[in-house]
């Protein structure tokens, strides 16, 4: 999975394949990723961003961008710890402090997980 798409595929190795040569036998894939991960989970920490940020006269790029940086680092600190403290200071007294546990993560992005095991599930029935 990258940043925007997931690719799934089945090969076969050199040893493996009737002419000795790697080939993919299988190959699928979806334009979902990392990014989606990212916007989930900030969608979950700050509900509703842009009336919020407005409604509290911060600017809003900047706090975004801030939000952005704490959220890809819980996120990459969730691959292995059990929980993650996310401290943003958004600016003009608006703040989040949360403990975020890898249960949570994978319910928000509970949708992205499930295309990715339909994904894997389709490559699957194309190799038969």
């Amino acid at each position: 999975m990258g940043a925007g798409y997931c690719d799934v595929a089945i090969s076969v190795t050199a040893e493996e394949a009737p002419r000795g040569i790697s080939e993919i036998i299988a190959l699928t894939g979806s334009a979902i990723g990392g990014e989606d991960l990212l916007q989930n989970m900030m969608r979950h920490l700050l509900p509703n961003a842009e009336n919020l940020l407005t409604s509290h006269g911060v600017d809003e790029i900047k706090s975004k961008g801030l939000l952005r940086v704490a959220t890809q680092n819980a996120i990459q600190s969730l691959s292995s710890q059990n929980s993650v403290q996310i401290d943003v200071d958004l600016g003009n007294g608006m703040k989040i402090c949360k403990v975020v546990d890898r249960e949570e993560f994978e319910e928000v992005n509970r949708a992205v997980f499930n295309k990715c095991v339909s994904l894997i599930s389709s490559v699957c029935m194309m190799q038969r």
